[in-house]
């Protein structure tokens, strides 16, 4: 099991026997009044485990920032290449490339080794273990720039309020506001728009210069 299970890992994956819980075992985790060993859950341990999602994470990551970082950057600076500012510029991207991948391969790994440690320690799956991990996970944030850390907290702002939403309205504590979604897009498509003509320097120049290239046309 440990030998498939690891082969599943490699291939960049979720491994399958976590994948396909069926939904009886799955009750089995929220009706129970016994503590479920992780030995039960996962067949490599919880190390190992963490250790596997690291190269998950990893490889996850620089397929992300690579194009993220470089391609901008390539683009930006096309004509200054074979300059002696490209190797300014090129250490800048590498570096950011460093540290955001850092950041997000340390946070998934983190959490998924702090989501057995804290159920071991609490000896059961209570609903604060996930907030538990996910704070300290998220202190990995600090490997990022001060700059980038208020970028993610803008990309993580919106599906925070959505979660928060959601869950408000399974509480039954906030209306049901139909297509809530599409509101708030066209409210942030208005600030989008406004800021374009009133403080158009208050936006980064890579995303001002897609805002233009559409509202141009």
């Amino acid at each position: 099991v440990s030998t498939q299970s690891t082969g599943d890992y490699q291939m960049n994956r979720e491994p399958e026997w976590e994948r396909n819980l069926d939904q009886k075992f799955k009750e089995m985790f929220v009706k129970r009044n016994f503590f479920v060993e992780c030995s039960t859950i996962h067949p490599l341990s919880c190390s190992e485990r963490a250790l596997a999602y690291f190269k998950i994470f990893l490889v996850g990551s620089l397929k992300l920032y690579l194009p993220l970082y470089f391609l901008p950057a390539l683009l930006a600076n096309a004509k200054n290449l074979l300059s002696r500012q490209s190797n300014a510029w090129l250490l800048s991207t590498t570096k950011s490339t460093f540290y955001s991948t850092l950041f997000l391969t340390t946070y998934g790994t983190v959490f998924t080794l702090m989501m057995c440690l804290v159920r071991n320690l609490r000896r059961g799956d209570q609903r604060q273990n996930p907030f538990i991990s996910g704070f300290t996970s998220g202190l990995a944030m600090f490997f990022e720039s001060p700059e980038r850390r208020v970028e993610l907290i803008k990309i993580a702002l919106p599906r925070a309020t959505e979660i928060a939403y959601n869950l408000g309205l399974r509480r039954k504590i906030l209306p049901n506001i139909k297509n809530w979604d599409i509101w708030v897009f066209c409210l942030g498509i208005g600030i989008l728009m406004s800021l374009i003509h009133s403080k158009p320097e208050s936006l980064k120049p890579g995303i001002l210069k897609v805002l233009l290239f559409f509202y141009q046309r």
